[in-house]
């Protein structure tokens, strides 16, 4: 089943036109939710960072070890992520982000002669 519309006009048919305006759009909507999903990955990243370093100065003042007890109960966390070591949100970050360069990809595969490339004048790629 498509995920594109018919377009009423054209009794019910898409046009070149109004399939390549589609296409260009759900490209450049993939573009956006791929980087936010970038964003996501960052903020968990500095989420981790942040409360890694408040335990550490916390042990610090107070002269006891919570820090790894605390890392350990949160490693398996959806919001942990440590970096460089991956965790839950990196785990989903990249199958989400390799569900968007499938999906990318087979759009500008499909229609990349009708749209031009990229759909928009820039290059064929996510980033």
């Amino acid at each position: 089943e498509s995920v594109v519309p018919a377009a009423p006009s054209s009794g019910g048919r898409l046009t070149d036109q109004s399939l390549s305006s589609v296409v260009k759009g759900l490209l450049r909507d993939t573009r956006e939710l791929y980087g936010e999903v970038g964003l996501l990955q960052h903020f968990a990243d500095q989420n981790a960072t942040a409360v890694r370093k408040i335990c550490k100065k916390h042990d610090k003042a107070v002269g006891c070890n919570t820090r790894a007890v605390y890392e350990r109960t949160a490693a398996d966390l959806a919001f942990w992520c440590v970096p460089g070591q991956g965790g839950q949100v990196a785990l989903h970050v990249n199958a989400i982000r390799a569900e968007l360069e499938g999906a990318y990809v087979a759009l500008v595969t499909a229609h990349g002669s009708r749209i031009g490339a990229a759909g928009d004048g820039g290059d064929a790629s996510l980033t």
